[in-house]
């Protein structure tokens, strides 16, 4: 159990639910936010981190396929490498 609420990712998603809770509760008592207006804002927020869900999900097949063709650039360097060059050198 101690083990489990010393790992790092979960420390952060914990310390970032504290300070999103503390955000929300220092607007609505000392700004005088509305609460309708804290639902509107949480509901788009939830909407927005969907939609890049995904858009990620989308572009990610995308990505893969467009860095599997080599660019020409990289064809017309050869096959020399940086341990290559460094082995030229030290003779």
């Amino acid at each position: 159990m101690r083990k489990t609420l010393r790992d790092p990712l979960l420390l952060r998603v914990f310390t970032g639910t504290l300070f999103a809770v503390a955000f929300v509760w220092v607007a609505v008592t000392y700004f005088h936010v509305e609460i309708e207006v804290v639902k509107v804002f949480l509901i788009l927020s939830f909407i927005f981190v969907g939609a890049m869900i995904v858009v990620g999900l989308v572009v990610a097949p995308l990505m893969a396929l467009t860095r599997k063709r080599r660019s020409k650039f990289l064809e017309s360097m050869g096959e020399n490498t940086i341990s290559d060059e460094e082995s030229d050198h030290s003779s």
